[in-house]
């Protein structure tokens, strides 16, 4: 694995690897973490209108018509939730958020930052080796937030994500596979491009990697909307962090992100009864 070493910026020109050596303007991120954030809700909100009109038309219609007792039913229950969050409609969301927030961050990238695919960490290819490691390193951290999981529901009680509560009663192989695809594949194209590839890029510009790393862990487990999994959520933050800075490849950090998320359905497949 490649070690990205930090040296003031004074003496270093901007080559071909992340911005870790750059200075981006503070103000200028806060408002591209605004803008993508107001973004996500308006793609996820309109992703599932739509697709609550193709799954529920005659319950939209009567909703429309000013009778939303069987919509509210359906959007606030864990029952209703999962009829709408089947493989299939998981993936019928995640594909437009996927590709409107990687466009977004690319673009409000280049456009407030000036900062080119390599500056995002898209420069350099991923080796087999690199692979390997990036693996690895997935498995450990899967294997590290359980063991946080593990801990605090033993002393504060099972708080399981909704998202987690929904997978598990996805069945097949067939299921398995169209969440791996939402879940392993495309969610972690977005989130490592804008978290560590703007984000985390911009805290280490301006002060030590451990701080930086904190930090990004921290917006990374409060983005999820979860505050009972927050420390473990932040952990993987923090691991993710110290991925991308060890490797400065933003495609390692995919790898290791899609290790984490596909470890947890993979393992819900094959031992459904350690799950429940």
């Amino acid at each position: 694995m490649e070690l990205v070493t930090p040296q003031p910026t004074t003496t270093i020109a901007a080559g071909s690897g992340p911005a870790f050596h750059k200075r981006w303007n503070g103000w200028t991120i806060l408002w591209i973490f605004v803008v993508l954030a107001f973004l996500y809700i308006g793609v996820q909100t309109g992703a599932t209108i739509a697709l609550l009109f193709l799954k529920f038309p005659d319950i939209m219609s009567a909703a429309m018509h000013g009778d939303n007792s069987a919509l509210m039913a359906l959007v606030t229950t864990p029952a209703g939730l999962a009829r709408i969050l089947t493989p299939l409609g998981f993936l019928f969301i995640m594909v437009p958020t996927t590709v409107v927030m990687v466009a977004a961050t690319l673009v409000l990238a280049r456009g407030a930052l000036r900062a080119s695919l390599e500056d995002l960490g898209f420069g350099k290819p991923l080796t087999g080796y690199t692979a390997l490691i990036a693996v690895g390193a997935g498995l450990g951290l899967f294997l590290l937030s359980g063991i946080l999981s593990a801990t605090q529901e033993h002393f504060f009680g099972a708080h399981p994500q909704q998202i987690a509560l929904i997978l598990k009663q996805h069945r097949g192989v067939a299921s398995l596979v169209l969440d791996l695809l939402s879940a392993a594949f495309l969610a972690p194209l977005w989130e490592e491009t804008f978290f560590r590839g703007v984000f985390f890029a911009s805290l280490v510009q301006r002060m030590p990697f451990w701080p930086a790393a904190i930090l990004s862990g921290l917006a990374f487990g409060l983005a999820h909307g979860d505050l009972w999994n927050l420390v473990p959520l932040a952990v993987l933050g923090v691991g993710l962090a110290y991925v991308y800075y060890r490797t400065g490849n933003i495609w390692a950090n995919i790898v290791t992100h899609a290790t984490i998320n596909g470890s947890d359905l993979v393992i819900q497949f094959l031992f459904p009864q350690l799950t429940n």
